[in-house]
């Protein structure tokens, strides 16, 4: 488990299972979905999302939306 906060909420986590490519974003990543950020912190989620790309992935499994690739 990875926790950066604040982000898109004040509880942002991310599960990395790095032997599998796969991460499990909960509210970080949408995909087809337009999120509401009223509260959130748009600095700190450019820092997660920056930090997602640099992972190597086959699948994220967001919040919101279909299975994702990167």
């Amino acid at each position: 488990m990875i926790y950066f906060a604040p982000s898109h909420s004040t509880d942002s986590i991310l599960v990395f299972f790095a032997g599998k490519a796969i991460i499990i974003s909960g509210d970080v990543l949408f995909t087809d979905f337009h999120p509401f950020m009223a509260e959130g912190d748009n600095d700190g989620w450019l820092r997660i999302l920056d930090y997602i790309l640099y992972l190597t992935l086959k699948r994220s499994f967001p919040d919101t939306g279909p299975l994702s690739r990167k």
